[in-house]
């Protein structure tokens, strides 16, 4: 029998007081002067396939919440856990780094000695290429989340070509490496934009579970949007900043419950690499390689 923190309970989730800076340094920059093609609104495509749409709470829910119900009312929450084989989800934190909110992320993952994937922003690279050290010391991947969190389909191409470079020079800057994995701002890319980047050498990585904790919502909320969502192989959307301080709330309830449910936590790039055993890669992610292994994660130079 394995003891399982009740949903309801705040006893996880109880942590000191979030400091949370008045600025977000994001926004979009300038698009090119005399072209107007970059105006265009996105076509919605993900190599020809509508891109993912991530509402509410996931159609697919689990058992376990009518088990958390049931148990509460019999006034236990123990509940029997079946043995199988592990399944592996990918928790993935974007915008980062910064000296508060990923510090405390990594704090907690390095607690619980759990793997995840930061998709950084060149900019905060730049602000805090220390806090980017850790990340990489501490054994998480790393990947571009372009310099500042434009709308990429709103940019000429020139303009891409700046985001991804620059951002990639200031992490190769800072870690002596560039990575190879990607995640367009706002999930927004189109098929020409998606083969631009892939024509670069890098693997796009969208999410499948929405934690919608972007909106700025409670912990105890932000687990329930992920924890209903849970499946082998999921990559899970969350951030790191002040525009997201429920992430860190929730953040030790889900390591904790998704362990007792037999979810391992593992890196974007472990669920690339186990694409050479698997027909195909997750639905979420695409790149021109088809898989990759952990030595390919990272890359000397742009092409």
């Amino acid at each position: 029998m394995m003891r399982i923190p009740s949903l309801h309970s705040t006893a996880p989730l109880s942590f000191s007081p979030i400091v949370t800076p008045t600025t977000r340094p994001l926004g979009d920059p300038t698009p090119c002067a005399g072209d107007d093609s970059h105006r265009q609104a996105p076509s919605g495509l993900w190599f020809g396939r509508p891109l993912p749409r991530v509402t509410g709470l996931a159609k697919i829910r689990y058992s376990m919440d009518e088990s958390f119900h049931d148990a509460e009312e019999k006034g236990t929450t123990e509940l029997s856990t079946p043995r199988h084989t592990k399944k592996h989800i990918a928790f993935t934190f974007d915008d980062g780094p910064d000296d508060i909110f990923s510090v405390r992320v990594l704090d907690i993952l390095q607690r619980y000695d759990a793997r995840a994937t930061f998709f950084c922003l060149g900019q905060q690279v730049q602000r805090f290429p220390e806090v980017l050290k850790r990340m990489v010391r501490d054994g998480h991947s790393v990947g571009s989340h372009s310099w500042n969190h434009p709308h990429l389909s709103t940019l000429c191409p020139e303009a891409v070509g700046q985001q991804v470079n620059a951002t990639f020079q200031q992490i190769q800057t800072v870690v002596g490496r560039g990575p190879v994995l990607f995640r367009p701002p706002y999930g927004d890319v189109d098929q020409s934009l998606a083969e631009y980047l892939q024509s670069l050498g890098y693997h796009l990585v969208l999410w499948d579970v929405d934690s919608q904790d972007w909106q700025g919502i409670s912990g105890p909320k932000i687990a329930a949007n992920v924890l209903a969502s849970l499946h082998h192989r999921a990559i899970i959307l969350q951030h790191t900043g002040a525009h997201a301080p429920g992430t860190i709330e929730a953040l030790p309830y889900l390591i904790e419950v998704s362990r007792a449910l037999d979810y391992e936590w593992v890196s974007v790039d472990e669920l690339l690499a186990e694409a050479e055993d698997q027909p195909t890669l997750p639905s979420t992610v695409a790149g021109a390689a088809g898989s990759i292994n952990q030595d390919q994660t990272w890359k000397e130079s742009m092409p």
